[in-house]
């Protein structure tokens, strides 16, 4: 069954944001977010800058980070796949 992407995922915590357009900086491709779909979105970029900062993926100090971020991922996949295609993909 497919949830909805109009309610935060019981898993999050962190700061919540507005919904706004969102331009994949690699492709050109613009989606506009709701404030769910982009308060993930950010914690997904966020989470990835992250990672780079402190190791790298193959930094063990890095791996709940990258739980993290693919947590958030997973969510898009399952919960907004045609924003996950266009902007995280």
């Amino acid at each position: 069954m497919l949830m909805s992407n109009k309610t935060f995922p019981k898993w999050y915590d962190g700061p919540k944001f507005e919904g706004r357009e969102v331009t994949n900086p690699y492709s050109g491709a613009k989606r506009e977010l709701n404030d769910v779909e982009f308060t993930i979105y950010a914690m997904i970029v966020n989470t990835e800058r992250d990672v780079a900062l402190n190791g790298g993926a193959f930094n063990p100090a890095t791996a709940d980070l990258q739980k993290k971020m693919a947590k958030g991922i997973a969510w898009f996949r399952q919960h907004s796949v045609d924003a996950y295609f266009d902007l995280i993909d």
